[in-house]
């Protein structure tokens, strides 16, 4: 299998012993060939292998282009996601939260006078959220500490902005939700999961059309007699890793609300409106 996008080419397959290698490299040859019967130079320097796996011993082999082997890493950016051989995303959530971090700074010493809080908003929005949002979907974090991580970073800038517009700077353990309700901003954890919803409601409705992605979504059976019945089936998952991943999180986070609306017949409004409540009712 392979992905595609402008000049930047992904072959992968799963390995489970080392025929699967061999078909793989078999793979890389046939690119080359191709590449070569058209008169398209490979940069081999920049050709990377990665091997995604839980293993303690995944099976390693060096793969090979025009006669020289390839780099082996364990981390990666791929259109501005960093990819690391665990799929755990920490690293990644790292360099967001160091670098929305470096841009609060610079924004503070550089608001001056700024009262207008719909012009800090603009800025905070523009500048720092969207290093915190960008591409969440894929990189949904699953462990608390870096949930926190990246709200201390929204929360920072909610205290200054708080600060700017009552003259009071908050004190240590300010209440949070203070924070958000005065100045109209919402979680981030809440947002990337409306984010999930929409993106889940696009692939249904066909407004994103990756017939991939929609095949990897299993819509489940309704039985009759059973107290609930989810609208998808997400199978069991004995780590993190794969119950965070994009398919099953954001069918999780439907099948939650799914007795309140119907993703088959609802606006995305109604959705959205029924998840909010859902998750005012568990707090």
């Amino acid at each position: 299998m392979h992905l595609l996008f402008a000049d930047d080419l992904k072959i992968f397959a799963a390995i489970n012993d080392r025929h699967d290698c061999v078909r793989l490299q078999s793979s890389l040859d046939a690119v080359n060939l191709w590449c070569n019967s058209n008169g398209l130079k490979l940069n081999i320097s920049k050709c990377k292998i990665v091997s995604f796996s839980r293993k303690l011993f995944p099976i390693h082999h060096s793969y090979t282009l025009e006669g020289q082997i390839l780099d082996r890493c364990v981390e990666f950016k791929d259109l501005g996601v960093l990819f690391d051989c665990k799929l755990s995303f920490s690293k990644h959530i790292t360099c967001i939260t160091a670098s929305a971090s470096r841009m609060l700074g610079y924004l503070v010493r550089n608001w001056g006078n700024f009262v207008n809080l719909d012009t800090m908003k603009t800025l905070y929005y523009s500048f720092i959220r969207s290093k915190l949002e960008y591409a969440s979907i894929i990189w949904s974090p699953m462990y608390i500490n870096s949930i926190v991580d990246l709200e201390a970073v929204q929360r920072k800038c909610l205290k200054y902005m708080y600060f700017r517009c009552y003259g009071q700077y908050p004190s240590r353990g300010f209440d949070h939700s203070i924070l958000t309700d005065s100045l109209g901003i919402e979680l981030l954890k809440l947002r990337r999961e409306r984010f999930g919803l929409t993106f889940l409601f696009k692939i249904l409705q066909n407004s994103i059309d990756s017939p991939f992605l929609l095949s990897k979504i299993n819509i489940r059976v309704p039985r009759p007699g059973l107290r609930r019945n989810n609208t998808f089936y997400v199978t069991y998952s004995r780590s993190n890793v794969m119950s965070r991943s994009p398919i099953n999180f954001i069918c999780n986070l439907y099948d939650v609300c799914c007795g309140r609306c119907d993703i088959y017949f609802d606006r995305l409004a109604v959705i959205l409106a029924c998840h909010s409540e859902q998750r005012i009712g568990m707090s």
